[in-house]
């Protein structure tokens, strides 16, 4: 049986590191505003305050292979209702100030721990949340969880909004804690970006 030569030898090698390159191709999340819920809770005296903010749109792309993150999740903070009309006039004017900032966008960075390409994973995104003016380093863990075309990311966040500079609306009888717990579910479309 005759050798394959040098030429056919590096047409091989030069379709293998093809077939590779097109493995490691970055995944494109498409996030379906629709569909994905941000909902917050803020501890008080009496009872606990619950709200919700619509979500804008959303795109991230990562390497399956690899930890980098890129893209933004953008939310409309003039949505932000806990369904008081009082209390969500205080919260936009007052507190959020969302006139004057009317986007939350959070930007990953990077990703820690395994993501699986099919089935459950448990992960902790690291990335920056732009809030009321200021940018603010933020590690949120989450549930990831893949199936078909299909991506669901659960995740939580504790947000210290006194600490970053916004306006505790404690009053005299009713007394709020100084952070947010914020929960999110990110329904996303999965493709495949570029090579």
């Amino acid at each position: 049986m005759k050798k394959p030569g040098y030429p056919a030898l590096l047409a091989v090698l030069v379709g293998l590191s093809l077939a590779s390159a097109g493995q490691a191709a970055e995944w494109l999340l498409s996030v379906d505003p629709e569909a994905s819920e941000i909902r917050f809770t803020l501890g008080a005296t009496l009872h606990s305050v619950r709200g919700s903010v619509a979500l804008e749109r959303g795109e991230i792309e990562l390497d399956p292979g690899g930890s980098q993150l890129t893209g933004e999740i953008v939310a409309d903070a003039l949505s932000a209702t806990t369904g008081h009309p009082g209390r969500d006039r205080d919260m936009h004017s007052k507190v959020l100030e969302s006139d004057r900032f009317p986007r939350f966008v959070l930007r990953p960075r990077r990703l820690e721990g395994e993501l699986r390409l099919a089935g459950t994973s448990r992960v902790r995104i690291h990335g920056d949340l732009s809030i009321h003016g200021g940018t603010h380093a933020v590690v949120v863990p989450a549930e990831v969880r893949i199936e078909d075309e299909r991506l669901t990311a659960s995740g939580h966040l504790t947000v210290p909004y006194v600490e970053w500079g916004m306006r505790n609306p404690s009053k005299l009888l009713l007394r709020v804690k100084k952070f947010v717990e914020v929960e999110v579910v990110l329904i996303c479309t999965l493709g495949s970006g570029e090579p």
